[in-house]
């Protein structure tokens, strides 16, 4: 049911996040599209990890169970990482996924056990193409190397 190509997506995003490096302090506020950047990131992190949490409570699947585990933990550490860049730009992260993310959280509560898997699967795979391409955006017009 799962294929390897739909973790390159995952793989691809950590990578981004372990490329966020350090800046001295007193760094500047980041620019409207690196504060984007950071919200939506944060945002995302958050939602991954419930998504994933949902996933290890609902799934009987023992390789969706590994791919929410990774999810988890690759969301974990981007989390903390993109914290520490905010924290560096005096920005402030958003607690709690965006409304779109809050009802994927509330479809995958009430999909039905039959249909839950393939959900998780296809929100996984939809959600990691909107993060690659949020990066990209970030890549191409971002200010700050370190965001």
């Amino acid at each position: 049911m799962f294929r390897l190509r739909a973790a390159v997506p995952v793989a691809f995003v950590v990578a981004s996040a372990a490329l966020m490096i350090a800046t001295p302090a007193g760094a500047a506020r980041a620019s409207k599209q690196d504060a984007s950047y950071l919200r939506s990131a944060a945002a995302t992190n958050l939602a991954e990890i419930q998504m994933a949490k949902i996933a290890l409570q609902r799934s009987h699947s023992s390789s969706v169970q590994q791919v929410a585990a990774m999810i988890t933990s690759d969301h974990r550490a981007a989390e903390t990482q993109l914290a520490h860049v905010a924290a560096l730009r005096s920005f402030t992260l958003p607690s709690k996924p965006n409304p779109q993310q809050l009802g994927q959280l509330g479809q995958l509560q009430s999909v039905s056990a039959t249909s839950f898997d393939v959900t998780y699967l296809q929100m996984q795979i939809s959600d990691h193409h909107s993060a690659i391409a949020l990066t990209q955006t970030e890549i191409s017009t971002g200010n700050d190397p370190a965001v």
